[in-house]
């Protein structure tokens, strides 16, 4: 049973330094890109822009980008983590640290296995006798269920979780190659919140994504049908989906609107240059009704 939440292995020799938690905000407003926010980097901390559209550096910027709040202290439960900030009120960038096992780490994850089996710098004890991992702008939320499922821990496991931090999970997932441990939960929770809701773009395509990463070939057919439908702009997302699915999806989307222009043209021409037994009225009658 676990003592922390932020404990995951009393005895754990590594610890996971998550800074500049929950940067990426999911009610951002529709039209706001979050293109460059969707691919946290393991090596090098991504500052904002530091200057204002007039070119004139921000004053709220912090002087000194290597300087972090630890707020570790203060979490103590789910809401606490909800609550975390990416920053501080002095402009600096808010880290938590996490107990975790490399042994876990290792064998859940390819990822994790490179960097702390590997040349770098994760694979080198400091001065605690700690391994330190850092990890870069993650919900804290999802990534503290994540590593509850790798350490074992399944108790703590929500029954169900919403469709933003089951999307955070896939983030995770994805980026450190660790679906398989996470599959069987995944299901759980992806059949407790159901499909069966109206067609909304960016909630449709998070679902893809989600059915992408764990291989929920149905879900992903189904969510792609209703893309195909109902959209309207190009097929897009901020989501880390392979360039080359969403190309696929946009050529198979303007080729079903293409057949249905074609197939509207065609029956348009024919009533235009109908030579059977209809009487004119008919054909006028029906091509008024097609215009219209």
């Amino acid at each position: 049973m676990k003592t922390s939440i932020l404990i995951f292995s009393p005895k754990g020799d590594t610890e996971l330094i998550l800074r500049r938690p929950n940067f990426r905000k999911r009610d951002k407003p529709k039209n706001e890109s979050t293109a460059n926010e969707t691919a946290p980097e393991n090596e090098v901390v991504k500052l904002e822009d530091t200057q204002t559209e007039n070119g004139q550096p921000k004053e709220d910027q912090p002087q000194d980008p290597d300087v972090y709040s630890d707020r570790s202290s203060s979490v103590h439960k789910t809401e606490d983590l909800k609550a975390l900030m990416a920053s501080d009120e002095k402009g600096h960038s808010v880290e938590i640290r996490l107990r975790v096992s490399s042994a876990h780490l290792i064998l859940s994850s390819p990822v994790f296995k490179a960097m702390l089996d590997g040349p770098f710098s994760e694979g080198i004890r400091n001065k605690d006798n700690l391994f330190e991992v850092k990890a870069f702008e993650w919900n804290a939320e999802a990534l503290v269920i994540l590593l509850d499922i790798i350490h074992g821990h399944h108790k703590s496991l929500p029954q169900k979780v919403e469709l933003d931090i089951l999307v955070e999970i896939a983030m995770l997932c994805d980026y450190y190659q660790c679906e398989e441990i996470v599959q069987i939960f995944a299901d759980r929770w992806i059949a407790a919140l159901g499909e069966d809701k109206p067609y909304e773009e960016e909630a449709t395509m998070t679902w893809v994504f989600i059915a992408w990463v764990f291989q929920k070939g149905d879900l992903f057919n189904i969510k792609v049908a209703a893309t195909f439908q109902h959209s309207r702009i190009p097929v897009h997302t901020d989501l880390p989906l392979p360039s080359a699915i969403i190309e696929q999806l946009e050529a198979q989307r303007l080729k079903l609107i293409n057949d249905v222009l074609t197939n509207v043209y065609g029956l348009l021409e024919s009533l235009w240059t109908a030579n059977d037994d209809c009487k004119p009225q008919c054909a006028s009658m029906l091509l008024g009704s097609l215009m219209k």
